[in-house]
């Protein structure tokens, strides 16, 4: 995502602790440090769930941050020892589902890098 500052979204089926997980993971990025947050789930939402996380949000932008999402992303699908299965969301609504429990790294790194910096639309 080349064009301005835009959010992407990461959703587990894992719940809230599989979130902060994540999250301590890319605190860990010194390139991802401060772009990554928990985002909680809307309060009356049918369900009293208000307060809990229901996914991340990455603010991207310039200075390598979505080859660092990539990478470390990708590092730590390959360390989960649970099977857990996240999507990432741009802004624009196009998203990226994986399953940990069969991922092929290389394949994941670039599924990821085109989800996150697709190429340029000629004008």
């Amino acid at each position: 995502m080349t064009q301005g500052n835009q959010e992407l979204r990461i959703r587990t089926d894992g719940g809230p602790d599989e979130l902060l997980a994540m999250l301590d993971w890319l605190d860990h990025d010194d390139a991802l440090r401060g772009r990554v947050h928990p985002v909680s789930a809307p309060a009356g939402s049918g369900a009293m769930n208000g307060g809990v996380y229901e996914a991340l949000g990455v603010a991207l932008g310039a200075g390598g941050v979505a080859s660092a999402l990539a990478d470390s992303l990708t590092a730590w699908v390959t360390h989960r020892r649970s099977h857990l299965k996240f999507t990432l969301t741009r802004s624009d609504g196009t998203h990226l589902e994986i399953d940990a429990a069969r991922v092929d790294s290389p394949q994941v790194l670039q599924e990821l890098r085109e989800l996150l910096d697709p190429p340029a639309i000629e004008p």
